[in-house]
C-alpha cells in the first residue's frame, strides 16, 4: 500500500502496536468494510461523519485503557471505544445528547461507559488518571480550543495520549447555524502549537484527502503528555 493512500496512517499504527489482541485482523476486516460502506457514509449530512469508520478503526488498536472521550455527542465513538478500552467516560454539555448516547450504549451492551453532563472548559474530574483522551471533532464547538486542550492534559497520566480529530479550514457557513460550529475549521500547525503550548510532546499531523464530493477535509494530531 502507498504512503500516499488515506489508509496509510492506520497500517503505521498497527505497524507500531502491539498484537496481542488481533488488531492487526481486526485492522484488515475494518478497512473491508470501509470500503464496502464508503458510499453509504458520504450520504450523510454532519461534517466528516463518514470518518466514523476511521474511528472504529483506531478503537480496535487499543489495548485496555481508561478513555475520556470529549464531546461525545450521541455515543457513537464512545460505544466503539468501548469495545475495547477499560473503561470509557463520555462527556459532553447537551443532555439531550447524552440521552440519546446512553441509550446507544445500552442497545450496544456497553457496561463500561460513564457518562457526564459537563463543560469541557473545566471538567469535574481528577488530574492524571486517563490513559487517553479522544477529541473527536469537538473542538469547532468550544469557545475555547485551547483550554480545552489543556483540560486533557490535566486528565492524563504522564504519557498519556491524545487524539484530535479535526476539520481543515472551510467555508460552509450552513454548519454555524443549522449545527452550532463555533469555528470554520482549524489550520493544523494553530492546533499543534496550542498542544505544544498545553504540555503535549511528539505531536504528529496526519492529512487526510477530501471524501468524494463533500466540500470537507480531516486532519488528525497526536501526542503524548509530557
Amino acid at each position: 500500500m502507498p504512503q500516499t493512500d488515506p489508509r496509510w496512517p492506520l497500517i503505521r499504527l498497527t505497524q507500531q502496536a502491539e498484537d496481542a489482541h488481533g488488531d492487526r485482523a481486526r485492522l484488515t476486516e475494518l478497512l473491508r468494510r470501509r470500503e464496502d460502506r464508503q458510499a453509504l457514509n458520504e450520504k450523510l449530512l454532519e461534517p466528516g461523519q463518514s470518518w466514523m469508520l476511521w474511528a472504529t478503526a483506531l478503537s480496535t488498536l487499543l489495548p485496555p485503557l481508561d478513555v475520556a472521550d470529549f464531546g461525545c455527542g450521541t455515543g457513537v465513538l464512545s460505544v466503539e471505544l468501548a469495545r475495547w478500552a477499560k473503561k470509557v467516560v463520555a462527556i459532553d454539555r447537551a443532555a439531550s445528547s447524552l440521552e440519546q448516547a446512553r441509550a446507544r450504549a445500552e442497545k450496544a451492551g456497553a457496561t463500561n461507559i460513564t457518562f457526564l453532563e459537563a463543560d469541557l472548559h473545566k471538567l469535574p474530574l481528577p488530574a492524571a488518571k486517563k490513559d487517553l483522551v479522544v477529541i473527536s471533532q469537538s473542538l469547532h464547538h468550544v469557545a475555547e480550543p485551547a483550554a480545552v486542550l489543556r483540560e486533557a492534559a490535566r486528565l492524563l497520566k504522564p504519557d498519556g495520549r491524545i487524539v484530535v480529530l479535526e476539520l481543515m479550514p472551510h467555508r460552509e457557513k450552513w454548519v454555524v447555524e443549522q449545527l452550532g460550529h463555533l469555528h470554520s475549521g482549524f489550520e493544523p500547525a494553530v492546533l499543534e502549537r496550542e498542544l505544544s503550548e498545553a504540555g503535549f510532546k511528539n505531536v504528529v499531523f496526519t492529512p487526510y484527502a477530501r471524501e468524494g464530493a463533500s466540500p470537507f477535509r480531516v486532519f488528525l494530531l497526536t501526542g503524548a503528555k509530557k
